[in-house]
């Protein structure tokens, strides 16, 4: 399967990168299962801080101070406009271009 990539590097955007990089990789994927796991850790403290909070903004627990504020945003609906207004939406609507970075690790 990896010759097969190797064979047809010349006719696409590939790379084959030296083999030292193989362990960025691997603490790359290492860290994002750390990141999940710490994401998870502050949702669920966050949840039972707010459970006793209950509808309180402000909270004090030693040298501890906690906000929980409420924020009124407005947003702009774009799915709305571009059905109520095509002719405008199309006016204003650009393209916008950008790079999504992910590591896999292949099946062996």
């Amino acid at each position: 399967m990896f010759e097969e990539k190797a064979k047809n590097i010349e006719d696409q955007r590939d790379l084959i990168l030296p083999e030292e990089m193989c362990v960025l990789m691997k603490d790359f994927l290492d860290a994002k299962v750390a990141e999940k796991l710490a994401k998870d850790q502050i949702k669920t403290i966050a949840a039972k801080i707010q459970a006793k909070m209950k509808e309180k903004e402000v909270a004090m627990c030693g040298q501890y101070n906690v906000k929980w504020t409420k924020i009124v945003s407005y947003r702009f609906d774009t799915k709305s406009f571009e059905k109520d207004r095509p002719k405008e939406y199309e006016a204003y609507v650009k393209p916008s271009l950008s790079r999504r970075f992910s590591v896999q690790m292949e099946d062996e």
